[in-house]
Formats: C-alpha cells, sequence, structure tokens
C-alpha cells in the first residue's frame, strides 16, 4: 500500500474568487485528519469507497463513487480510504469577508 495523501488545488491554476476547489486523493487505508473551517464545503466522491465523517455527525458513514456531501461551516469532518485508492473533487465557498 502507497502512503500518499495529495490536494491538488484548483486554486492554483484559475482565479477563483470566493472559492476555493480541488481534487483529494488518497491511497488505499490512509487517513486524511478531521478538521473544520469556516466557509462550507462539499465533496463528491468520484472513485473508490471511503469512511467518511461529515454533516454534523460523530460517526463514519461508508460513501461511494457518485455520491455528494455537505459540511455546514465549522462541522468538524474527515476521511478514510479502503481497500481502493479515493478521489474526491471539493468546493469550498467564502464569504467576501472570509
Amino acid at each position: 500500500m502507497g502512503n500518499r495523501i495529495t490536494l491538488c488545488r484548483f486554486n492554483d491554476l484559475f482565479e477563483l474568487k470566493h472559492h476555493t476547489a480541488g481534487l483529494l486523493y488518497l491511497d488505499p487505508e490512509l487517513a486524511y485528519p478531521e478538521h473544520s473551517h469556516p466557509p462550507p464545503e462539499l465533496y463528491l466522491t468520484l472513485s473508490g469507497t471511503a469512511s467518511w465523517r461529515y454533516g454534523g455527525s460523530t460517526e463514519y458513514r461508508t460513501v461511494s463513487a457518485g455520491n455528494l456531501l455537505y459540511n455546514h461551516p465549522l462541522d468538524l469532518h474527515g476521511v478514510r480510504s479502503s481497500d481502493t485508492p479515493l478521489l474526491a473533487f471539493y468546493l469550498l465557498w467564502h464569504n467576501e469577508t472570509d
């Protein structure tokens, strides 16, 4: 198994004024640490199956490709990949004051 956790920020390539967007990649059986932030956030699982903590839940839930997840501002969230790699698109939107 590998140990890659990669973030590809679209903001490094494009000017996205009030948004942060990109791709999250995890090798199999890795965890992206739980965290929170003021902007709300969407995740779209593009490939793989993973356990996600999201939407204000305290539990991790299994989510497969094609599912859209939403995190309210300051929701604690994280993800653990399964025995397959995970690829997910993420989008945060900021207020002008963020």
